[in-house]
C-alpha cells in the first residue's frame, strides 16, 4: 500500500516567486493585512 499525499507538486513559478516575496517579515493574520487587501480590490 502506497498513501503518500497527491499535493507534493510543484508551484508554478510566478506563485512560488509571488509567496517568496511576500514570506518575509510581519503581517497581520486573518485578512487585515496588507497583501489581503490588496488581494481584495
Amino acid at each position: 500500500m502506497f498513501f503518500a499525499s497527491d499535493n507534493w507538486a510543484g508551484a508554478h513559478p510566478n506563485i512560488a516567486a509571488g509567496l517568496s516575496a511576500n514570506a518575509g517579515g510581519f503581517s497581520t493574520a486573518y485578512g487585515d493585512g496588507a497583501l489581503d487587501r490588496a488581494v481584495y480590490q
